[in-house]
């Protein structure tokens, strides 16, 4: 897998909005003082480097954001997880290894979950029809008479395309991004804009080619698979993924709502002023096609979502899918379509000599990362409430590479 997949399609496409791609937003570094760790721990045979924390702060300024929290998985455990800066500025809420961050479309893990937990058990199938389980019909324009399946959705393979002025900005109107949680449903957002005669449908909202025939990120594609388990499960689908994945693996305060979301250590998402610096709230938000971006949880509880795909579908006794399951989304499913291995959702880079499998995300006040190493069996999180680019994602990325360092 190149290495220029991380640093074009992650930079153009994994951001969950355009605006990511192009943002590389300059900030000065600010006042950051407050800090805490989680725990301490033994990393390959030693302590954890006293240097850490002071290496964590230069990076913390360099990337000139709020805050940053991080946390390691290896085996069971959550082995080293902490937090530095400012999780709410204006509140005086230092960042800690248990602030709730939104994840954006690192949330796509998680989504993919819930959908294979319906693969595993028989009531999905990757390569139907998905008309066959939705109440209204998604056809590709260019190819009427050629399916769409659950696997192109999982893949980007779908020739569903995001048309990114159907959401608008935080700030526009009309705008898809609301103050707390949307007012419209996953189902009913998706058929506006998939079905002929949807108030959002056109034809650009495919692209002019058929299913299966290219790579092209998408988030609405990853939303429908989400509206298609909520179809097939009878259950809402932020509940339905509670049920079937967080709660079983201890992740409180997580949700792909607001409503999920019970305590007040909750990070804001914040623009990053230019050129004097400094850092202005944007508010919690949230969007009708959920599943491609809304989840919220901390480092400490994504780590343990992480730890539970490195052991294919346990973590710490807990089974939350079949070790089946995870090799087929770990499974490399477009050999000869893109440069880079990508799995159901997941995907992967080189780093050096070490490959590494996971994924990022990016939206308004976000910036996230989750990746693990299949040899060492080692993953790590890293969360930040402001969205970066350029030199200031390098350097929110080297504190990465410094927890696999030290503990892989």
């Amino acid at each position: 897998m190149a290495t220029i997949h991380e640093s074009t399609q992650i930079a153009d496409g994994l951001s969950r909005r355009r605006f990511l791609a192009r943002a590389g937003l300059v900030a000065g570094a600010g006042a950051i003082a407050p800090f805490t760790f989680v725990r301490n721990a033994t990393a390959t045979g030693s302590t954890v480097p006293m240097d850490l924390d002071g290496f964590i702060r230069s990076k913390l300024r360099e990337a000139g954001v709020p805050s940053m929290s991080f946390s390691v998985v290896k085996d069971d455990q959550v082995v080293w997880a902490g937090g530095y800066g400012w999780a709410n500025i204006e509140d005086e809420i230092a960042a800690d290894a248990n602030t709730v961050y939104m994840l954006a479309s690192v949330s796509k893990t998680m989504t993919c979950a819930g959908v294979m937990r319906l693969v595993q058990d028989g009531l999905l199938d990757l390569d139907a029809d998905v008309n066959d389980y939705l109440p209204y019909s998604v056809r590709v324009p260019a190819a009427p008479d050629r399916k769409i399946t659950l696997r192109q959705l999982l893949t980007h393979t779908s020739a569903i395309r995001d048309r990114y002025s159907v959401w608008g900005t935080l700030y526009s109107d009309p705008s898809l991004y609301f103050h707390g949680d949307s007012p419209i449903g996953l189902r009913e957002f998706e058929q506006s804009y998939l079905e002929v005669g949807g108030s959002e449908y056109q034809a650009s909202n495919f692209f002019d080619r058929p299913p299966g025939a290219a790579y092209a990120y998408c988030n609405i594609a990853v939303a429908l698979a989400g509206a298609i388990a909520e179809e097939v499960s009878g259950v809402d689908f932020d509940q339905w993924c509670k049920q079937e994945i967080m709660g079983p693996l201890g992740m409180t305060n997580s949700g792909f709502r607001l409503a999920d979301i019970s305590t007040p250590n909750l990070a804001m998402p914040y623009k990053i002023l230019r050129p004097g610096g400094g850092f202005e709230p944007y508010f919690q938000y949230g969007y009708p096609d959920y599943p491609d971006g809304a989840l919220r949880t901390s480092a400490e509880h994504l780590a343990r979502w992480l730890g539970a795909f490195i052991q294919f579908g346990e973590f710490q006794g807990v089974r939350v899918l079949d070790e089946a399951t995870v090799r087929e989304t770990r499974r490399n499913q477009l050999a000869g379509i893109t440069s880079w291995r990508q799995g159901l959702i997941w995907y992967c880079i080189r780093s050096g000599a070490a490959l590494r499998m996971g994924h990022t995300g990016g939206d308004y006040g976000v910036s996230t990362r989750m990746f693990f190493q299949p040899r060492s069996g080692v993953g790590v999180v890293s969360l930040t409430n402001a969205s970066i680019g350029g030199s200031k994602w390098k350097a929110f990325r080297d504190v990465e590479h410094r927890l696999f360092d030290i503990f892989a």
